[in-house]
């Protein structure tokens, strides 16, 4: 006998979900699949729910639980708790393990890695990121009563002063440091096919050198301050460094009271005559000397110290200028090593090389950006809620970790007892009626 062929499916889900909807108002359900072309008893099965969603083995999760997942590792990312794959996927697998169903998982060794494939195709929102080490001070430095403090104190000082729409008159100035710890990207290189450790030689010496950096938010530079420790270089080193750049000594290369007073005479020269001037800079630089005080005030200069340990979130230039400098600096330092190999980078190269890195992160858009970013131009009090700097130092709660899905089947509703099969008793008949004559009642005695 030929097989008959089966018949194909006429309807869609969306035929189906308002089917749905019709039996929940009350539909016949003979009439509404008959209205649809869904047979009667595909939909009583739909209707009972015995055609729920099931994971694939190999899936592991349910999609309600992968996206509770994702939300975690979204979340503690942004709160300075960055979720390795290990602890990813070790999370992953206690969601199963939990949840009590039938599953392929291996609980002894976890989720195997063409599993986590799989799970970043399905979820491209989330990338592979090197992450950047954070003081626990500057953790719990970046708080809501602090910055709405300095915002208190700024804003009354913008609409007195009308910087609102005079950028080249708002300026920020920061400090930061060069030495043994290049800061560079891990770029690929090429080597012989298995070498076990291809090396790259450092050809920057360990002595620590700092530079002082100041910028308006019109993105104009003022020319840097390069602090050296305990001596300066061979006497060649202003002539090839950055243009009209100070330089300084301290006993350990960092900015001090009696050089912050030099760096401030350097900056009434090269800034706008038109005052007066707002300096925002770090608290520590400053040492609120006398000195500093009377010599800005006297020359028409506002300044503002900015919270301590904040800078990685409100210093402008050090949210958008000191990185690409550093990188830059390494790239052209490791460029000269290639050239000559016998080449060893110390303080009298230095000026050399950071006048060429200078210009190519001192841009117009880096400083801009920056004083955007952290919201001291425009003056935006807002402007840190939707950063990173902002919500990685947030220390709040974290979010509960996704529930596993209940695999147990839903309780049916009772079904009607069956009607017993076993004869019912009849009632019992009336008792006849005797046809014996009564008794007369005894006759009284005489």
């Amino acid at each position: 006998m030929p097989k008959q062929n089966k018949a194909c499916k006429k309807w869609s889900e969306e035929d189906m979900k308002a089917a749905l909807e019709e039996l929940e108002a009350g539909g016949s359900l003979r009439t509404v699949g008959a209205r649809y072309g869904i047979p009667h008893n595909t939909l009583q099965d739909h209707r009972r729910g015995r055609y729920t969603y099931q994971p694939h083995p190999s899936r592991a999760l349910f999609p309600e639980e992968e996206a509770s997942l994702v939300a975690y590792i979204i979340w503690m990312g942004r709160h300075g708790f960055p979720v390795t794959r290990a602890v990813a996927t070790l999370m992953a697998t206690g969601i199963v393990k939990s949840s009590g169903r039938q599953t392929m998982v291996n609980f002894e060794h976890g989720l195997s890695r063409m599993w986590w494939c799989r799970f970043r195709e399905r979820h491209p929102e989330l990338s592979a990121r090197t992450h950047d080490p954070l003081d626990r001070q500057r953790v719990f430095g970046v708080t809501v009563p602090r910055v709405e403090a300095l915002f208190n104190i700024l804003e009354p000082m913008f609409a007195g002063k009308s910087w609102h729409d005079r950028p080249h008159l708002v300026f920020n100035c920061d400090e930061t440091g060069f030495g043994d710890k290049q800061k560079s990207r891990k770029e690929k290189v090429y080597a012989q096919r298995g070498q076990k450790h291809v090396y790259r030689q450092t050809v920057v010496t360990r002595e620590h050198i700092s530079i002082h950096c100041c910028a308006s938010a019109a993105g104009v530079s003022i020319p840097p301050m390069i602090i050296y420790a305990q001596c300066l270089p061979s006497n060649s080193y202003a002539l090839d460094g950055p243009p009209n750049a100070l330089y300084a000594i301290s006993e350990k290369g960092y900015m001090d009271g009696p050089l912050f007073v030099r760096w401030i005479e350097h900056f009434l020269k090269h800034a706008p005559a038109e005052r007066p001037l707002l300096l925002t800079c770090n608290q520590h630089e400053t040492h609120m000397s006398k000195d500093v005080v009377d010599l800005c005030r006297g020359n028409g200069v506002e300044v503002v110290c900015l919270p301590s340990h904040t800078t990685h979130a409100l210093q402008p230039l050090d949210v958008s200028l000191f990185g690409p400098l550093k990188e830059a600096f390494t790239k052209l330092a490791t460029n000269m090593g290639l050239v000559r190999g016998d080449l060893v980078l110390g303080k009298k190269h230095f000026s050399s090389i950071l006048k060429f890195a200078y210009p190519k992160a001192a841009t117009v858009e880096n400083i801009m950006k920056g004083f955007r970013l952290t919201g001291l131009f425009p003056l935006n009090r807002h402007a840190l809620e939707d950063s990173d700097q902002w919500q990685s130092t947030q220390p709040l709660l974290a979010p509960p970790l996704p529930r596993p899905r209940s695999t147990q089947p839903l309780l049916a509703p009772p079904l009607p007892r069956p009607r017993s099969t076993q004869p019912l008793l009849a009632p019992p008949l009336p008792r006849p009626r005797s046809t014996q004559p009564l008794l007369a009642p005894p006759s009284p005695r005489p």
